[in-house]
């Protein structure tokens, strides 16, 4: 809480005896009310004050007390209070917190308390009677803040209105239901080896932003292609279809970050936040928390639904930097050395920090995609069991996401089935949507592998539902492709293609290279499964391409086993083994068993074709067992 006699230094120009009195009245009246309500006096500060409180009721108790034993006095005290952490250290607090309660103190009415929004949503009880004064951005600070003005109560009344409005957010934006944002990555314009800060905060606010209800936020990978594409922020969102548009800079100059963002509003063509703001290194783990809370509130929702959306990091600054080090490495990696050196960052996150979610998934993540796909589960169930005995239910159920996808990843579809089930289950139950959407494909997915079809159908279909309600393009083309694979397991090929190269469109408007080389996998079988074998092996060559230009290595291997089905059926017996050989050295060498097992097959089907059938009941029995093992 920040108090301020107005005028004071006019007051002292006029009468320095006057001042003095007045100064003497201020801190007798505040040093009794603010003990009485159980807060601390931390420093007088020229003619204002700076305390503490130990909830939002006792702040706002004394706050009022000050203004109605102030009420006889020839002059008057504005009062400003926030609700927040604050750092601690040699008798003072320092923080954002603290910079905001200053700013409220500043535009309270003479005689008035302002306090925040975020005040007002942890009062305990009956809040007390407010006027909104909107959401407003406090310059330098890189905030919105909706600002309340207390009302009077039976202590007397209080004044509420503002002389300054220059700064207010529209109240036409504020309230209606966003639609979708793209998050463009922040533009460095240091150093280049501060590269990693824009990337990792962008990341990390893009994850976030997902999490915020009924917002479509345009992921990471499909935000880059968009970018490669179009070579512009703005290119970029129309390309994704999305209403709103976030882009800014960071620029690093010493212990010091400059910010720079503008959220632009595609739809009523203008800017719904502009601002910029200096923030100290010591505040990097908050800097993250800052961009989600300001872009929540000028779209127009209310962060404080959202549990540990616009929250701090809760590790030290140089941990997080590490962490975002080592996040940005993961991302341009180019070695096996590279991959180790992420390992040794992360594990040394976690020595100091053995609760830091972000870490461990990323840590599982560096197993998982490298074929070490057991590994990461056993990471991911530690990470869980944290969580789940700490009461995180945010850093639960990413946890549980990743598990899934570890599990997937692993060839336990029964137990990965599950996993997607429950995390579609908890993300619907906090209104994650998107998470819910993407949940239901894997689980739609799992059903089909597992040759649960109408479940399958049915989790799709609820999938694609909820995307095409988000308008999230990337999901909706997702689950068309899935759909397909199950009428393409059915025997339905016709419906198949239909619902392929209805994703295909998709993808080929996203610009995802990755999910189109998948598509056309797909539309191979169909091909090869009715006769047109020319043009499935066409269409084998050109996926393969895409799988390669990508290092798609997955990709890659089904691609090859496309051909080689292709060349099969034409009586290229030569060339098609030569394609399952390559398959399956990518299946070995990644330990995919899934690709190993459909290679084992087809190369145990082609031997007796070529007369060499010593190895064919190896190869079936080494694919019936992987069948068993995968489920």
């Amino acid at each position: 809480m920040f108090t301020d006699i107005v005028g004071f230094t006019a007051m002292m120009e006029r009468s320095e005896e006057t001042a003095l009195h007045a100064l003497e009245k201020q801190r007798g009246i505040l040093s009794s009310v603010i003990a009485r309500n159980s807060g601390t006096l931390i420093k007088e500060i020229g003619d204002g004050t700076l305390s503490v409180f130990e909830s939002p009721s006792s702040a706002v108790r004394s706050a009022r007390n000050i203004q109605s034993s102030l009420r006889n006095e020839s002059f008057r005290v504005r009062i400003g209070i926030h609700w927040g952490e604050v750092l601690v250290g040699d008798g003072d607090i320092l923080g954002d917190t603290v910079n905001v309660a200053s700013r409220l103190e500043a535009l309270s009415p003479p005689g008035g308390i302002c306090v925040s929004a975020e005040l007002m949503e942890c009062y305990s009880g009956r809040r007390p009677g407010a006027e909104s004064l909107g959401i407003r951005r406090l310059k330098g600070l890189g905030r919105l803040i909706e600002i309340f003005a207390l009302k009077g109560d039976s202590l007397g009344p209080l004044p509420v209105t503002l002389d300054i409005d220059g700064e207010r957010i529209g109240t036409a934006l504020h309230g209606e239901g966003p639609s979708s944002i793209l998050v463009a990555t922040l533009v460095n314009i240091g150093a280049k080896s501060d590269d990693f800060y824009s990337f990792g905060l962008t990341a990390d606010l893009i994850t976030d932003l997902a999490r915020a209800g009924n917002i479509r936020v345009t992921p990471m990978t499909s935000m880059l292609q968009h970018m490669a594409a179009s070579g512009t922020p703005e290119g970029a969102a129309a390309r994704a279809g999305t209403r709103f548009l976030l882009k800014g800079s960071l620029l690093r100059n010493g212990d010091v970050f400059r910010l720079s963002v503008e959220l632009h509003d595609t739809e009523r063509k203008c800017l719904a936040w502009l601002d910029s703001w200096e923030d100290s290194w010591d505040d990097l783990h908050s800097i993250k928390g800052k961009l989600a809370d300001g872009t929540l509130k000028a779209m127009g929702v209310a962060p404080s639904a959202f549990p540990g959306i616009t929250s701090s990091i809760g590790s030290a600054p140089s941990t997080y930097e590490l962490y975002l080090k080592a996040r940005y490495l993961w991302r341009t990696r180019s070695t096996r050395d590279d991959t180790a050196s992420v390992r040794v960052m992360l594990n040394e996150i976690l020595a100091s920090d053995p609760g830091f979610t972000g870490a461990h998934i990323l840590l599982g993540e560096t197993f998982r995609d490298s074929g070490e796909a057991d590994e990461g589960v056993r990471i991911f169930e530690e990470a869980l069991e944290r969580a789940k005995s700490s009461g995180d239910s945010v850093a639960e159920l990413r946890c549980r996401n990743a598990l899934a996808i570890s599990m997937w990843h692993a060839s336990r579809k029964r137990e990965a089935r599950m996993a997607f089930r429950e995390v579609a289950r908890k993300s619907r139950r906090i209104g994650d949507r998107e998470g819910e959407a993407k949940a239901l494909n894997n689980l739609g997915l799992m059903d089909c592998d597992l040759a649960r079809y109408r479940s399958a159908l049915r989790n799709l279909e609820r999938s694609r539902m909820i995307s095409i309600d988000l308008g999230y393009k990337e999901n909706e083309a997702n689950a068309l492709c899935n759909i397909g694979l199950v009428c393409l397991k059915k025997g339905r090929e016709s419906e198949a293609l239909m619902h392929f190269e209805a994703s295909l469109e998709l993808l080929i408007h996203l610009g995802n290279r990755a999910g189109q080389a998948n598509l056309l996998r797909n539309m191979g079988i169909v091909h090869t499964r009715s006769g047109s074998f020319d043009e499935a092996l066409e269409i084998a060559g050109r996926s393969l391409a895409i799988s390669r230009s990508v290092g798609d290595r997955v990709g890659e291997g089904r691609a090859l086993i496309c051909e080689g089905n292709s060349l099969y059926e034409t009586g290229r017996y030569a060339e098609a083994e030569v394609r399952y050989r390559k398959a399956l050295e990518i299946a070995s060498e990644y330990g995919f068993l899934d690709l190993e097992g459909v290679v084992m097959t087809n190369l145990a089907l082609l031997k007796p074709v070529r007369s060499a059938t010593g190895e064919v009941l190896a190869m079936l029995e080494r694919a019936l067992e992987i069948s068993r093992e995968t489920g």
